[in-house]
């Protein structure tokens, strides 16, 4: 994997912070052109313009970036804690996507002290239950992602390879998941018996 590149899709704090609001968080402060200097929108975005969700080939770009970052993070022993669609931004012309929202990471084997509520649903029971959390709890909430990005499409049968792949990403104990690597080679090997050697494809996401 080339992690330089994979670093690139972190953003850069500009400054960090204290405060006590329930638990002790730590703000981070990004430079507010950062998303437009870098031409991405939020991922969460991408609902407003497909309701119904996008194309597994469209959001198979998507989700093996934030596996790349995932893979990048774990050799570093950090866990994002947060991978939700408001913390991704998406760059439609590059396919870049770039994590933000780093108020919930912590050292791998430690406790994730704060969650956002609006997005309870993707976060893994680690994160709920005060629990260690581990690079298998960005992997849960990266297939969280894929199932949002992909809407109900994920039921067709000739996605089930990719729903199975999708269960093993969100078993209840983070230690019976598989890890990003693991995810990444079958995710890809997946993807290429449906479409074929990977080829560019543009999706919008501005109006």
């Amino acid at each position: 994997k080339d992690y330089k590149t994979a670093g690139q899709r972190i953003a850069t704090p500009v400054k960090q912070f204290n405060v006590k609001n329930g638990a002790l968080q730590t703000i981070t402060v990004f430079d507010r052109l950062f998303a437009d200097r870098i031409n991405c929108v939020p991922m969460k975005n991408i609902k407003q313009l497909y309701p119904n969700g996008i194309d597994m080939a469209d959001a198979a770009w998507i989700i093996r970036r934030l596996l790349e970052t995932c893979e990048f993070l774990w050799s570093f022993g950090v866990v994002h804690g947060s991978i939700t669609p408001d913390h991704v931004l998406l760059n439609q012309d590059t396919h870049a996507a770039i994590l933000i929202g780093w108020t919930h990471s912590v050292k791998s084997g430690s406790v994730i002290q704060t969650a956002s509520s609006e997005w309870r649903d993707f976060l893994a029971p680690e994160i709920t239950e005060k629990r260690a959390a581990t690079t298998e709890t960005d992997v849960y909430m990266i297939s969280k992602c894929l199932q949002w990005l992909v809407g109900d499409r994920i039921n067709d049968p000739k996605f089930s390879q990719v729903k199975n792949l999708m269960y093993g990403c969100q078993m209840k104990s983070s230690a019976g998941r598989l890890n990003p690597t693991q995810v990444y080679k079958m995710f890809g090997k997946i993807l290429e018996d449906l479409y074929g050697t990977p080829k560019f494809r543009f999706l919008k996401l501005k109006e």
